[in-house]
């Protein structure tokens, strides 16, 4: 019987969730707003949607911060299968990702809270064109102004809005069952965690793969390797690079290949041997991939045990919503 279990994953890392509550202002347009019956008929040549209560661009610098937080975490993890929107984290990857996310979630309160200063100026603004769009598909004005009225009701207060905004996360990591019938069920999960351990080194092959086809498509273009294309490539080799905390020798090997490719190449002319390197790197790849894993399973099982249980890593704060 494997000797694979979740603890010997978890001796390497943890699971990190990043939780995001955003208000997305928006409320949907009914046909009784405008005066429409919702027969088969209307439903056939018309669709209402969702209308915004306010524009946008007034979200920007929220949603930037946002979109930073998720870049961020994916930067320093990789997907966590088992669980939906998880991710693994690398133990040598905490602490500048902890850092990170602290710094993005300051951004993010200042976002909210100029936000919300703005808000009722911002409604204002946004309300007669909201009222001017509902003269124009109802039928009548009495039903525009009904309409109207009920999408202000979908406003909330300023007070409110404060609960609707933030941005937490939890570290966890995979320990401790103490019961037999527990450790028995863990025994059984040996396929699972295979499965697990399988899509996080194809990930890393794959991200890899990925970028050396877009190279390929870049460089038969018009011969030449640019600047942007040619630092996100080594990033990209860094990421991978910390990432391979599974031991995928072959990996390691072709990222070495790749970084003296780019070490040597004339980007203004690249050359047959570049390519060739590329195309090289991507076959082995893909070849290699099932030893690759089973690869990741014998390292995993020379390290040391753990029990298993889903609790806090020993940085609770990492939880917590910090208050605006």
């Amino acid at each position: 019987m494997s000797n694979l279990n979740w603890n010997l994953l978890f001796e390497k890392g943890s699971i990190i969730d990043l939780n995001i509550k955003t208000w997305h202002a928006k409320t949907k347009i009914t046909f009784s707003d405008l005066g429409i019956d919702n027969s088969q008929a209307v439903q056939k040549v018309l669709s209402l949607g969702n209308h915004r209560l306010i524009p946008s661009k007034a979200f920007e610098s929220i949603v930037s911060a946002i979109n930073e937080a998720k870049t961020t975490v994916d930067h320093h993890s990789i997907n966590f299968s088992l669980i939906k929107g998880a991710r693994y984290v690398p133990d040598a990857q905490i602490n500048v990702l902890q850092v990170k996310l602290n710094a993005v979630k300051m951004r993010h309160q200042e976002a909210v809270i100029d936000f919300l200063n703005q808000y009722e100026q911002t409604k204002t603004l946004h309300l007669p064109l909201v009222l001017e769009a509902l003269r124009n598909a109802a039928q009548d004005e009495t039903t525009a102004q009904n309409a109207y009225s009920r999408i202000l009701s979908q406003y909330p207060t300023v007070e409110e809005l404060r609960e609707k905004f933030n941005m937490t996360w939890a570290i966890y990591a995979i320990q401790g069952a103490k019961s037999q019938a527990a450790l028995e069920m863990i025994q059984n999960e040996t396929a699972t965690i295979k499965d697990v351990i399988g899509d996080m080194v194809k990930q890393l092959r794959s991200e890899l793969a990925e970028k050396l086809s877009s190279l390929l498509v870049l460089t038969s273009k018009g011969g030449k390797l640019n600047k942007k294309s040619y630092d996100s490539t080594f990033e990209l080799l860094d990421r991978v690079s910390a990432m391979n905390i599974l031991g995928d020798t072959e990996l390691t090997t072709q990222i070495e290949a790749i970084r003296a490719a780019l070490s040597t190449v004339n980007r203004e002319i690249v050359g047959e041997n570049f390519t060739a390197t590329l195309s090289s790197v991507s076959a082995e790849l893909q070849q290699s991939i099932e030893q690759a894993v089973q690869q990741a399973e014998e390292n995993l099982t020379g390290l040391g045990k753990r029990k298993l249980n889903l609790v806090p890593e020993k940085m609770p704060e990492l939880a917590e919503a910090m208050p605006f």
